[in-house]
């Protein structure tokens, strides 16, 4: 059977692959076994991979479990926005929870020019500087002209501020995927690279559940405009959401559409 990719090609449905993807995302065997055997009557000549995604995302919700989140993760970054900035945020959120003081879109005069780097992670030892570069592109690849300027950047930064005592450290970071080319280049010149699957085992997938980082993008009770709304209030992930809950009110939910929001704040973060 044959299915279409979101780039128009077309390939056979592989039914391993949906069961791999489930199971990664922290299905049980068991719990991947029933969510296929209602997906694949839903599965004919010329389905989508957006379409097949979509439908196994739908009965997972309705298995009322965290894995669906899991399994809508990735999506729900490409949600963000068209704008990086709620990307960075996101990323200010990942280091501020492992014990760094993360601040976004600080001015730093480099040895040659000024630069705005757009997310500083410090703590005792260690100071991070990172250029995020976001797209809502889930087949983009990250070329190697931007690792090129990206270290030009930070090279000029660091040349300026590298008191002795203290790792200074140039970072790029992306959702996207990085070509071969920009993964070499890196590794020469020590440029710190951290995407989506990238490094493996600690891309910032892995992280972002390690650390229980999940975007707003990931509520299901949640339309488009009001997500936007919260975003623009700098409430980017689901805790800083949970930490400040009466930033619903300003959304004018129903009582019942607060509740599933809440309910469904509860499973993320459970």
């Amino acid at each position: 059977m044959l299915i279409r990719k979101a780039n128009g090609e077309t390939q056979e449905f592989d039914e391993g692959k949906v069961r791999a993807s489930l199971i990664n995302s922290g299905a049980s065997v068991a719990l991947a076994e029933r969510v296929l055997h209602r997906l694949l009557p839903l599965v004919g000549s010329g389905t989508t991979t957006k379409q097949i995604y979509s439908n196994a995302f739908s009965i997972l919700l309705s298995e009322r479990t965290k894995v669906a989140y899991h399994y809508k993760l990735k999506q729900a970054v490409l949600q963000l926005g068209d704008t990086g900035y709620p990307f960075e945020r996101l990323i200010a959120e990942v280091f501020a929870q492992q014990d760094f003081d993360a601040a976004v879109g600080q001015f730093v005069g480099g040895r040659c020019i000024q630069h705005e780097i757009d997310v500083i992670a410090r703590r005792t030892g260690d100071v991070r500087y990172m250029e995020c570069k976001y797209s809502t592109n889930r087949l983009k690849v990250l070329s190697i002209q931007t690792p090129l300027y990206v270290h030009a950047r930070m090279l000029d930064v660091i040349s300026k501020y590298d008191p002795s005592g203290v790792e200074s450290s140039g970072w790029l970071v992306t959702n996207m995927r990085f070509s071969s080319d920009s993964i070499q280049y890196a590794k020469c010149v020590g440029l710190k690279l951290l995407g989506w699957e990238y490094p493996e085992g600690g891309g910032l997938r892995t992280e972002m559940d390690r650390l229980g980082i999940y975007p707003i993008t990931l509520l299901h009770h949640l339309n488009k405009h009001q997500k936007t709304l919260l975003i623009e209030r700098e409430i980017v992930t689901c805790r800083q959401l949970a930490e400040h809950v009466s930033a619903l009110e300003q959304l004018h939910l129903s009582d019942s559409s607060r509740k599933e929001v809440e309910r469904e704040l509860s499973i993320i973060l459970g």
